[in-house]
C-alpha cells in the first residue's frame, strides 16, 4: 500500500479527528474562561474561606497529572452515581485543569493590578 493511498483512505478519520479537536478547543475556551474567572474572583475575595477553597483547588489541580484527573472524572464519578459520556468527561477534565493551571492566576493578577491602579 502506498503512502498516498493510505492518506486518502485515512482522510475521513483525520478530518473527523480535526473537527473533534476544534470542538474541544471551543468548549475549553468557553468553560475554562468561566471557571478561571470564578477562581480569580475567589482569589481576590475578602472572604478567607473562598480564598482557601480557590487555593486548595488550584494546588490539587496543579499537583496531579492531567491523565489522573481525566481518569478520576471518567471512571471515578460513576462510582458516586454521575455517569458521563467520553466527550463531556474530557471537556470537564480539561476545562478544570486549564482553569486552575493557566487562567485563574493570570486573571487574578490582572484583577489585582486593576484594583491597585
Amino acid at each position: 500500500m502506498s503512502t498516498t493511498s493510505l492518506l486518502v483512505q485515512s482522510a475521513p478519520a483525520l478530518a473527523q479527528g480535526a473537527l473533534l479537536t476544534i470542538k474541544f478547543a471551543i468548549y475549553l475556551m468557553f468553560f475554562g474562561f468561566i471557571a478561571g474567572v470564578v477562581l480569580a474572583l475567589m482569589g481576590i475575595s475578602r472572604n478567607k474561606a473562598l480564598i482557601a477553597i480557590g487555593r486548595c483547588y488550584g494546588s490539587v489541580m496543579r499537583g496531579t497529572p492531567l491523565l489522573v484527573q481525566i481518569f478520576v472524572i471518567y471512571y471515578g464519578l460513576p462510582n458516586i452515581g454521575i455517569s458521563l459520556k467520553p466527550t463531556p468527561a474530557g471537556v470537564i477534565a480539561l476545562a478544570a485543569n486549564v482553569a486552575a493551571y493557566y487562567l485563574s492566576e493570570s486573571m487574578r493578577g490582572a484583577m489585582d493590578d486593576s484594583r491597585c491602579a
